[in-house]
């Protein structure tokens, strides 16, 4: 079970995620919206198949400032509200 619920998100906090699944490295983004349906999202305008059972995360990265949607169990924390 993920630490962070859809709850805890909202548009414009700042979260601890992980880019890459399984990895232990960790960035910090701006979140830019809760997706609870399949979208195309991203730089890269990918499609993403979210949906209220499993909602993706589009994530602004603080550093390369790209757009990219992430899955709950990637979110490590919120650090600011």
């Amino acid at each position: 079970m993920p630490s962070v619920t859809k709850d805890d998100l909202q548009v414009g906090c700042k979260v601890l995620y992980r880019p890459i699944g399984g990895s232990e490295t960790t960035s910090e983004g701006i979140v830019k919206a809760v997706i609870d349906e399949p979208e195309v999202v991203g730089n890269s305008q990918v499609e993403v198949k979210a949906s209220k059972e499993h909602p993706r995360v589009l994530i602004e990265n603080c550093n390369t400032h790209k757009e990219t949607a992430y899955k709950l169990e990637n979110i490590e924390r919120v650090i600011e509200a």
